[in-house]
């Protein structure tokens, strides 16, 4: 939004924005965005992209509410992650 010029503080420019945007073709959106990381990259949350690792332990408290790990026994078998 901000390489476009969008006062990211006026909430109309951003929805009208976001709008626009989302009426893109996939490729352009995937073009704007960057490669996108895969879930093993979130869970390790380290690799050569590190914007998702945090040493913050508040910044790890949200994240660990937002998304809790999810384990479980599936037909009485073994947990495991």
């Amino acid at each position: 939004m901000v390489a476009e010029s969008v006062d990211i503080s006026d909430q109309a420019a951003v929805s009208a924005w976001m709008e626009a945007f989302n009426s893109r073709p996939f490729e352009e959106r995937d073009r704007i965005l960057g490669e996108l990381p895969g879930f093993g990259q979130i869970l390790a949350g380290a690799g050569e992209d590190d914007r998702l690792d945090s040493s913050d332990p508040a910044v790890r408290v949200r994240r660990t509410f937002a998304c809790p790990l999810v384990v479980g026994t599936v037909r009485r078998s073994t947990p495991r992650l």
